[in-house]
């Protein structure tokens, strides 16, 4: 049988430490894999090549998806840097492309139209309530829970308030209500398994359907982003936050004394 020691000081080993240099969860993985074959049996070691091509293809495709999604991120705060300094209809796309350093081509490939940039906040949204959701997953007080998906939420939006005003300002204005529209229902179309989970266990009244209580409750945050949107500097996001969301909890929690009627 063909069979090859995998050296540590390989290389193969180098190449890959190099590829994973910026993607920390993947060189944990690949390290630890490595480590366990380098632990193996010579006779049940796969040849080093091999190893190396699987992991520079997914390593590579993993890399060049982190670029894709920097380069849109940067294409996003450039642009709204520039409405904010001279406003939404007197920029340009070639304006844009040209303070990014990247043709037009490469634009198009991330924003169909100038218009789509408003939309990339909300997209950006979501990725990262669905990221917060599989975070806390074992939170197993629902409230606590709620409270630490909307807390990432609103950290996030803390950091750019004026980007966010003009953002949700130009959104109104333009063609994209709609679709701004269908990201609010993926919001609430997240949350609802969660409360369909949480009736189940006990946690949370079955009053009202599980669809409708999500619906009240992204309803609360997007009330929270226009009324701190209004006085950035008098309010606190976190505390209009919470002040809904008590109202809102008391309203839902199952008390003892149901528990017992």
């Amino acid at each position: 049988m063909r069979s090859a020691k995998l050296e540590m000081g390989s290389a193969s080993f180098k190449e890959i430490s190099l590829l994973t240099s910026h993607i920390s969860p993947l060189k944990c993985q690949a390290d630890v894999a490595l480590r366990g074959l380098s632990r193996r049996p010579a006779e049940e070691v796969p040849f080093s090549g091999e190893v190396t091509v699987l992991f520079r293809e997914n390593l590579r495709e993993s890399l060049r998806e982190s670029r894709k999604k920097e380069l849109k991120d940067e294409i996003y705060m450039q642009a709204l840097k520039m409405f904010k300094d001279r406003g939404y209809e007197n920029v340009t796309v070639e304006e844009i492309t040209t303070a990014c350093g990247i043709a037009k081509g490469t634009f198009y490939n991330y924003f169909p139209r100038k218009e789509h940039i408003l939309l990339h906040v909300g997209q950006e949204q979501m990725e990262l309530f669905k990221a917060s959701i599989a975070r806390h997953a074992n939170v197993s007080d629902f409230r606590e829970r709620l409270k630490l998906m909307f807390e990432d939420l609103i950290a996030r939006i803390d950091k750019e308030p004026d980007l966010l005003k003009i953002t949700i300002v130009e959104i109104l204005r333009s063609s994209l209500l709609e679709q701004e529209l269908q990201l609010l229902e993926n919001f609430k179309l997240c949350l609802t398994p969660l409360f369909e989970d949480a009736m189940d266990r006990g946690q949370v009244s079955a009053r009202w359907s599980a669809y409708q209580l999500s619906s009240v409750l992204v309803g609360m945050y997007y009330h929270t982003l226009f009324a701190w949107l209004s006085k950035p500097d008098k309010a606190d996001m976190l505390s209009i936050f919470y002040s809904h969301f008590d109202m809102f909890w008391d309203g839902v929690e199952i008390r003892e004394e149901q528990n017992h009627g």
